[in-house]
């Protein structure tokens, strides 16, 4: 369940709350990023006393929960699980839908329906219930497009305006570069289908042909404007995780749920859709070893050191 917080303030106190309500083994409980929280439980009842949990806690600190925003996702789930659980929207066969009861107005109080959804974006990536990310390559595609034609209007802009000069090639490339391919390389690690990754591709050397106006060989172009191979990129994107993961701070959240669930298993042991098997293919393919720390000269300094250090190591 994602929902957005009005006021991000004294949610330290909503976490005891949360977590005595547990009733599941797994508990992670919930994933606080400035205004917005991520609550996941593994069983649909927890999941609405949690919600209670968040409303109870809203009313006390003079605050409310953004019913418009808050949405309800299931992933993974089977055909069987849903239909235990009384259909979608509905955390139990004799439990109403998904909600959050205000009992303010006093005078009227009601409850707001918690709407389930098949995509949502949270944190600028469109997640599905499968975790495809096909909806997020799409909406990269989408993102890139609009970018190309804010740099198209920058560019025909200047150019029939005899009061200024035209951009030069490499303005235009600098512009594009700043307006275009972050969308392409924002999300890129969590792509996982290499269908998705050729579609990225295809729009990237279309995107780069039309802003410099250079149409032919589509590898030429890319090595002669210094952008690397989507796919060499995504490794080494996913080689950096790695790094971040396990030798920065592995006492984070993440860190911990990637010891946790990523054990020392064989690669050919891997299922392909697993972020391990991902990790362990780009270390493969970089030829890169992954128990070797590439910063062991800087394990006494602060992980701030490390931290910025490792944006700016290359990986051979």
């Amino acid at each position: 369940m994602n929902s957005k917080l009005n006021s991000p303030y004294a949610v330290i106190n909503l976490a005891p709350g949360l977590q005595h309500n547990g009733t599941t083994q797994s508990w992670i409980g919930g994933l606080l990023y400035v205004d917005d929280l991520a609550l996941m439980s593994t069983c649909p009842r927890e999941l609405q006393a949690m919600l209670h949990v968040c409303q109870e806690w809203s009313v006390r600190s003079r605050m409310q929960i953004n019913t418009q925003k808050t949405k309800v996702m299931a992933f993974f789930e089977t055909p069987s699980l849903q239909k235990a659980r009384g259909g979608q929207h509905r955390p139990g066969p004799t439990l109403p839908p998904f909600h959050i009861h205000a009992p303010f107005p006093t005078s009227s109080p009601c409850s707001y329906l918690i709407a389930e959804v098949l995509q949502f974006e949270y944190l600028g990536l469109i997640l599905d219930p499968k975790l495809t990310m096909h909806f997020a390559t799409t909406e990269a595609i989408r993102r890139a497009t609009h970018g190309q034609s804010v740099t198209q209007t920058v560019y025909y802009s200047l150019r029939y305006n005899k009061k200024r000069s035209q951009l030069t090639p490499t303005q235009n490339l600098g512009l594009w570069k700043s307006t275009v391919l972050p969308h392409f390389l924002q999300n890129l690690r969590y792509i996982q289908s290499t269908t998705d990754v050729k579609k990225l591709l295809t729009s990237l050397n279309l995107s780069l042909a039309r802003a410099l106006h250079v149409y032919g060989d589509h590898t030429a172009l890319l090595a002669d404007t210094g952008v690397p191979p989507l796919t060499l990129i995504q490794y080494t994107h996913l080689a950096q995780l790695h790094f971040r993961l396990t030798k920065t701070r592995s006492d984070t959240l993440p860190a911990t749920l990637f010891k946790t669930f990523n054990k020392s298993l064989a690669f050919r042991t891997l299922h392909p859709s697993t972020l391990d098997y991902h990790i362990r293919n780009s270390f493969h393919q970089l030829h890169v070893d992954p128990f070797v720390d590439p910063l062991a000269h800087m394990t006494t300094l602060p992980h701030r050191s490390r931290e910025r250090a490792s944006r700016y190591y290359a990986l051979p």
